[in-house]
């Protein structure tokens, strides 16, 4: 639904969010102007660097990452963007999508999902966000790879638990890495306390 389109019907406005985040890293919307913009960036850092090859491979790749999650209705992105001499650089991001309950399932219900499949756990014992992790392998340009996942889910203020952010942290790792390999366990732990400093924002009227 369009905000000019929630304004006509009364719909109450959802609130925005913000977390500290470390150097380099932004928040950003799903929308084709933001990918436009990441696909720009990504062309100029591996033209300077000498590497066409490489952005042959990855714009592709990069469009298909929006092209998901636009269907999964995600709303916005968390990862680094902006090149600074200290920079956080993570081969991965954080999507932040809304999750609705229905009449097949709540928001408590996908909760209580989340706990009986997957141990879901509250993130640094706040029950407000549980947490759990999963992985899977998928095939990268003939290579397999991790894709290591980190979920979070959060009820939504104000919306009467009827709504939930869903925060999807995920990496990539070679498959001869451990899960618990030292550079792993700091990634997530990162994603964690970025995850931590969720803080809400009342909408703009």
């Amino acid at each position: 639904m369009t905000s000019s389109l929630r304004d006509e019907l009364g719909a109450a406005k959802e609130p925005d969010f913000e977390f500290d985040l470390p150097a380099g890293w932004a928040k950003t919307p799903v929308s084709a102007a933001a990918e436009k913009s990441v696909q720009s960036q990504l062309a100029k850092r591996l033209m300077a660097a000498g590497r066409p090859e490489i952005l042959a491979q990855l714009r592709p790749m990069v469009n298909r990452a929006y092209s998901k999650m636009q269907d999964a209705r995600a709303i916005a992105t968390i990862g680094p963007m902006e090149r600074t001499d200290d920079m956080v650089m993570v081969p991965g991001s954080i999507v932040a999508s809304i999750r609705r309950s229905t009449a097949e399932m709540t928001v408590d219900q996908m909760a209580v999902g989340m706990i009986r499949k997957f141990n879901a756990q509250p993130l640094f014992g706040d029950p407000r966000i549980m947490r759990f992790r999963t992985e899977r392998e998928e095939d990268m340009q003939g290579e397999k790879i991790i894709i290591d996942t980190v979920t979070y889910l959060t009820p939504v203020p104000g919306s009467k638990r009827q709504k939930a952010l869903q925060l999807t942290a995920s990496f990539m790792r070679p498959v001869d890495v451990p899960a618990d390999d030292e550079p792993a366990v700091r990634i997530r732990a990162l994603f964690d306390a970025i995850v931590s400093s969720l803080r809400w924002i009342e909408p703009k009227s």
